[in-house]
């Protein structure tokens, strides 16, 4: 039997919703951080039917041991319920989590057995309040996977994951079961000799399915990119290898809106590091293009999805932000061209799993934050807007995360900081600058100070310890 743990608390918020203007509809951009004093990492995040979103993770936080981690919350990122699940003698992982037609969860994950040192395929499922009504293990007597799992277009679950059997290489490892969990057909998928992992899977327009993995050849470091294409039986249509001649990693993929497919992952030349790898295909999976994206250190892409306007937003890490790996979005047109880039971290390494499109134009991302929370590691759940913007609510405290006020007027002359004291503020008083996640990027005091150094963009100067209004001021680059 399964052991479900409430979560208690579950939330600590980092930044208040702000609430963007929208034509017909009210836009929410958020972060939030969940987990306890140990780790604790998110791993996927879908919007469910009623406009909350439900996040799938694993928890260390207060448990025996390694558990499945289940978050509900609701529009604005407020948990309305959060539960780990654990197994006597076995560390449970989340990879990720789907909604059902009727309002419940499915869980797709791995199962470590510490008594034999294998590791089993898991699927669990749970009521919409969080209760596990049924859960299933596969595989054998060695390493077992399941990554991602999808409602199908009839209704049915289809998981993919990878299969070692004892001797053997990984294969792609594809899965069908009913609602009951009942296995309708798998099928193992990959070179003899080769090593793969199935990473991602989608149901197709034609009722087949197309995955996202990782290939590698015998004795080789070198891999590709491997979208794998199946009818409705699971048996391949056709595959394909993209990539490099040195390593590629393929981690997301989505049919697109045209039948084609869009991958997402990684691209590595030798000596050269990595970047985000992009590739876009017709429906028999020929190469229409490719893009990279990133800085001058390494990044990774871990999730794409087509967005409303027919570009594409994407989910990973870069290590080309403020401070070890941090969140790293971007959003392109329809032809793989960079319209705009957004980094979230700290000082600690913060990493993306998924994103998603919210029904109201933003995105959803989930991952896992060392730099903010409670802990060594927090499941982190960032709401953007459609520009990939979070925001600090400027008039409404919330306690614990901006109780100051900004008593100065203030203006920006050529790099210098100019603070005006109102409403009596002393004049030794202190104020700090932040940046739009929250972060101090300077101790300020009134009087000129220099902010030349600052890059463009928005920031937010808070004071005093009684009210709750952060002054907003925005740095051009052109001072």
């Amino acid at each position: 039997m399964d052991c479900a743990h409430r979560l208690k608390p579950l939330g600590l918020v980092l930044l208040a919703a702000l609430v963007f203007a929208m034509p017909g509809r009210a836009q929410r951009s958020w972060q939030h951080t969940f987990g306890g004093a140990d780790y604790d990492f998110g791993t996927c995040a879908r919007q469910t039917s009623d406009d909350g979103f439900i996040v799938a993770g694993s928890w260390w936080s207060g448990v025996p041991s390694s558990a499945v981690c289940l978050i509900k919350t609701d529009a604005a990122g407020n948990d309305t319920w959060g539960y780990s699940y654990t197994l006597a003698n076995s560390d449970l992982e989340g990879n990720s989590v789907c909604e059902t037609p009727d309002g419940r969860y499915v869980v797709a994950g791995t199962m470590w057995d510490n008594s034999t040192y294998s590791c089993n395929a898991l699927l669990y499922k749970f009521d919409h309040d969080g209760n596990s009504t049924r859960w299933l293990a596969m595989g054998g007597d060695s390493l077992d996977y399941f990554n991602c799992v999808r409602v199908a277009r009839d209704g049915n679950y289809i998981i993919a994951g990878q299969s070692q059997f004892p001797g053997s290489n990984w294969k792609v490892w594809l899965v069908k079961t009913d609602t009951a969990f009942g296995v309708l057909w798998e099928h193992l998928i990959g070179d003899f000799w080769g090593q793969s992992v199935g990473n991602d899977v989608w149901p197709d327009d034609d009722g087949g399915y197309s995955i996202a993995a990782t290939t590698t050849l015998e004795s080789s470091v070198m891999s590709d990119v491997y979208v794998i294409k199946t009818d409705a039986s699971g048996d391949t249509t056709w595959s394909r290898r993209y990539g490099a001649p040195d390593r590629d990693y393929g981690y997301s993929i989505q049919q697109t809106s045209d039948h084609g497919y869009v991958v997402a992952g990684g691209s590595q030349v030798y000596q050269e590091g990595e970047d985000v790898y992009l590739v876009r295909t017709n429906s028999s999976g020929d190469t229409l293009w490719t893009r990279v994206y990133g800085g001058s250190d390494d990044q990774e892409g871990r999730s794409v999805r087509q967005a409303p306007d027919g570009g594409f937003i994407i989910a990973g890490w870069t290590e080309s932000g403020a401070g070890g790996k941090d969140v790293y979005l971007v959003k392109t047109d329809a032809n793989g061209n960079r319209q705009w880039e957004r980094t979230f971290g700290g000082a600690n390494d913060d990493l993306a799993s998924s994103v998603e499109p919210t029904r109201d134009g933003g995105y959803i991302v989930a991952g896992t934050t060392s730099s903010f929370g409670a802990g060594a590691a927090d499941v982190w759940l960032i709401r953007t807007d459609a520009s990939g913007n979070i925001g600090i609510d400027e008039q409404r405290r919330t306690p614990g995360l901006f109780p100051h006020a900004a008593a100065t007027t203030s203006t920006i002359v050529r790099g210098v900081l100019l603070l005006q004291e109102t409403r009596g503020e002393k004049r030794d008083s202190r104020c700090e600058l932040l940046d739009i996640t929250g972060r101090k990027a300077l101790d300020l005091r009134p009087g000129a100070n220099d902010v030349s150094r600052l890059a463009p963009g928005v920031y937010y100067i808070v004071t005093g310890p009684n009210s709750g209004r952060a002054q907003k001021i925005i740095k051009t680059g052109r001072e």
